[in-house]
């Protein structure tokens, strides 16, 4: 679900510091994005309920993202900011590839239990990759730290001004969405 290029400039200039939507998004909520999904949605008990839910590109939806604001247990606001403060993005493990990530660095791998993760250690370039296999420009971004984990056949992305460690801990928190 997600690809990894290391040494490779991004093919468009990405927004810095500010919120950019994926195609389609739309606010709904969780039950109604775990009913249209297709797919696990996974919240994670450490953080509780998301603040906002975003479903993107389609219906049903390909992706579903829980969005986290600023509050307790959750990264700061970045100044002059707004925005969600952590986002799960989480689409099924079998569309490939859904997001490009462009590092100048390696992706580190994470054992988490029986999955094996990837914590991506400073902010990079992730751009989105629609249904028709095409870049979507308007979506390039600066992403902040990223850990990715596929379980049981979805893709998640924890995102965040995150310590690795607190990364690890949100992820081993998830429990399937009732």
């Amino acid at each position: 679900g997600i690809e990894f290029h290391q040494g490779e400039d991004p093919p468009f200039t990405p927004a810095d510091g500010r919120y950019v939507p994926l195609p389609g998004e739309r606010a709904t909520d969780l039950d109604t994005a775990r009913a249209e999904a297709g797919f696990r949605i996974w919240v994670p008990d450490l953080l509780g309920p998301p603040d906002l839910v975003v479903a993107a590109d389609g219906d049903p939806p390909r992706v579903v993202s829980l969005l986290y604001f600023a509050g307790p247990g959750r990264p700061p606001a970045r100044p002059g900011t707004t925005g969600p403060v952590l986002r799960i993005d989480q689409f099924h493990g079998s569309i490939s590839p859904v997001f490009d990530k462009y590092l100048q660095f390696n992706a580190e791998p994470v054992a988490l239990g029986s999955y094996l993760a990837f914590w991506v250690s400073e902010p990079h370039p992730v751009l989105y990759v629609d249904r028709d296999g095409q870049i979507r420009e308007e979506s390039a971004r600066m992403s902040d730290k990223t850990l990715v984990v596929e379980m049981a056949g979805t893709t998640l992305r924890i995102e965040g001004e995150l310590s690795k460690e607190r990364a690890v801990e949100i992820a081993r928190s998830l429990v399937e969405a009732p």
